[in-house]
């Protein structure tokens, strides 16, 4: 709710999306150590970040498609 409130719709979704795709593909596991067992997010994070990648290219090509500047003319 404070994600909510202070950062708005789009953050909120963005980071709920981006935990769906972690949980999706990586998984905690217990692995031994020296020092004891220790718990491990472990898991395909190369797919994770291509489809991170994926994402934000798609989003600058539609930003540079959709967003063209305005050609001002010169004189009056």
């Amino acid at each position: 709710l404070f994600m909510l409130m202070t950062n708005g719709i789009g953050a909120t979704v963005g980071t709920l999306s981006a935990q769906m795709i972690v949980n999706r593909f990586c998984s905690w596991q217990d692995v031994p150590t020296e020092a004891g067992i220790k718990s491990l997010l472990v898991g395909d994070w190369q797919t994770v970040w291509f489809i991170f990648a994926g994402y934000a290219l798609i989003v600058g090509v539609l930003f540079a498609v959709l967003f063209k500047p305005k050609k001002m003319e010169v004189g009056g």
